[in-house]
């Protein structure tokens, strides 16, 4: 058995699909870091410097993003809609994250700058014979957020049960173990959808206490309770 969890560009999805996956496909996502030392006494932005920032102003199907952590901002630009095409993609740049530092935080000095492809479209997903992918090799990053991880690691634990229990077999026993989280998936595919459609609906939807804290706990942990995700399904769709 094998367990593909090459990422996005790796080449296990490639070798065990007969064809190029018609369900797959790519997001595309730039961050880099800036210090708080190296910060403007007042930032531009009118925010502060420990704000967690979602901002659907840079680019059009996505969004910019200021992540607070220990010494420094996480700072990040990316699309991620379903109907994004390369064109698109390729207006995530190293100038659009710098003009996106420089409007938010005052600074165009970034460093550890990092660009990566996001796979997606892991909600149509099927496992076939002894090969498994998981996380961004399987398309599983939520479309509606660019999250990964948690996706990342659930299916790595269910490709992990699908080989010590492969019954009836073992690609049957990863669907099963993979079933709750590509429904949330789904979803999450439904509702970017209609939110990079229609971007200032979406926006007003968001500013509701329970979806925002919802949009906060897929990034904590996935939000696995997929049936509060469906019910969520009214503000978006």
């Amino acid at each position: 058995m094998l367990i593909g969890a090459d990422g996005s560009n790796g080449q296990t999805r490639r070798l065990s699909e007969p064809s190029e996956s018609a369900w797959y496909t790519r997001g595309f996502a730039l961050e880099a870091c800036v210090r708080y030392a190296e910060l403007p006494p007042t930032l531009p932005g009118y925010g502060r410097a420990r704000d967690v920032v979602f901002d659907f102003s840079p680019l059009p199907g996505g969004y910019g993003w200021l992540f607070p952590k220990g010494d420094h901002i996480n700072i990040g630009v990316g699309a991620f809609a379903p109907d994004a095409d390369e064109a698109q993609l390729k207006r995530v740049t190293r100038a659009l994250l710098v003009d996106y530092a420089r409007h938010k935080l005052g600074v165009a000095a970034l460093t550890h700058v990092t660009g990566q492809h996001l796979g997606m479209g892991g909600h149509a997903y099927v496992p076939r014979g002894r090969v498994l992918l998981t996380g961004d090799a399987a398309g599983l990053c939520d479309r509606l957020t660019g999250e990964g991880i948690h996706s990342a690691i659930v299916s790595g634990q269910a490709a992990a049960a699908a080989v010590l229990h492969p019954e009836p077999t073992v690609a049957a026993a990863y669907a099963k173990e993979l079933r709750p989280l590509q429904q949330t998936l789904a979803f999450s595919h439904r509702a970017a959808r209609a939110f990079y459609r229609e971007p200032e609906r979406g926006f007003r939807a968001m500013r509701t206490p329970l979806l925002r804290s919802l949009i906060v706990k897929t990034y904590a942990d996935g939000v696995p309770q997929t049936r509060m995700i469906a019910a969520m399904a009214k503000w978006l769709v």
